[in-house]
């Protein structure tokens, strides 16, 4: 996969399967992951073994339904702030 320096992935489903391994990829690619799926026990396992591979950076997870207009809100807002770090912190 090439560099992702610089980018933010958001990966829904992320809690198992595809998505989980497909957040993992992202983030070894240097991307800053926002992880997103239904509440359940499987997000937060894929968060917490990010978070200590990559030691917390750049690892974001919500618990949330992208069917509710909240959620979707929420997201963006993440999402937003994910992106005014790395710009932050690349100049």
């Amino acid at each position: 996969m090439a560099s992702l320096d610089g980018k933010v992935a958001v990966v829904t489903g992320a809690g198992q399967g595809l998505g989980a391994a497909e957040a993992v990829a992202l983030a070894g690619a240097g991307a800053r992951v926002v992880l997103n799926d239904l509440p359940g026990p499987g997000l937060d396992a894929v968060a917490s073994r990010m978070k200590y591979v990559w030691n917390g950076s750049g690892v974001a997870f919500r618990q949330r339904s992208l069917r509710e207009r909240l959620g979707r809100e929420k997201y963006a807002l993440v999402r937003g702030l994910l992106r005014w770090r790395a710009r932050r912190r690349s100049s």
